[in-house]
């Protein structure tokens, strides 16, 4: 069926397509490692619901992004000061390890994965991309709502997948890792992780690649 060869079609192109290092991904280890395996999985549920939304809007079609496209330009320049002030605040950072948790903690991780994969312009375009790759195939070619909401679940699932297994590797790595670094220089590595994320984006977004 149709319906299951794009879902399992676009769940891999999502797992892989979210392998690169990026905020998300390098915010659910951090956290992970830092706090506890909840910690993660929570700022991977957050992180996920931006595929869904922009695995819509590329199905509105290219037209949509034309439009929009001024919107997408002010997201690339915001993640730039998201980044440093992650970044900062991991090299300032007094406090290790922290095992307290609440519900507002929990709101808080949701929120924080949500914030930097919604913030990540280039999945709409790659969606897009993926979309007319699709139109070249009978069998993934997208032509009703079945196949829609197949898609964009799928658009989802894949990146869930990858970074739970991120954050189950890192639960597994803790003791590994703070063998070797302690908690405050884990910070500063974390910290200048980030900045050196913000300064590539910048770049980027100034057009020097």
């Amino acid at each position: 069926m149709k319906i299951i060869a794009v879902f399992l079609v676009t769940t891999i192109i999502s797992f892989l397509g979210s392998i690169h290092p990026g905020p998300l991904n390098m915010c659910v280890i951090q956290s992970t490692l830092q706090r506890n395996l909840k910690t993660g999985i929570l700022i991977t549920i957050g992180g996920v619901l931006p595929e869904i939304i922009y695995g819509w809007l590329a199905l509105r079609g290219v037209d949509f992004f034309e439009k929009n496209e001024v919107v997408f330009n002010y997201l690339q320049w915001l993640i730039v000061p998201v980044l440093l002030v992650m970044g900062l605040s991991a090299l300032v950072k007094k406090n290790g390890k922290s095992t307290d948790f609440n519900q507002k903690d929990e709101a808080v991780s949701v929120l924080k994965g949500f914030s930097l994969s919604m913030l990540n312009p280039q999945l709409l375009p790659f969606w897009v991309l993926v979309l007319l790759g699709y139109s070249n195939y009978e069998h993934l070619h997208i032509t009703d709502w079945t196949h829609e909401l197949s898609f964009v679940l799928a658009a989802s699932m894949g990146a869930c997948l990858l970074n739970l297994a991120y954050a189950l590797y890192a639960d597994l790595k803790r003791d590994f890792v703070f063998k070797y670094l302690n908690y405050r220089s884990f910070d500063r590595v974390i910290g200048l992780a980030f900045i050196v994320m913000a300064f590539f984006q910048l770049l980027k977004n100034l057009e020097f690649f």
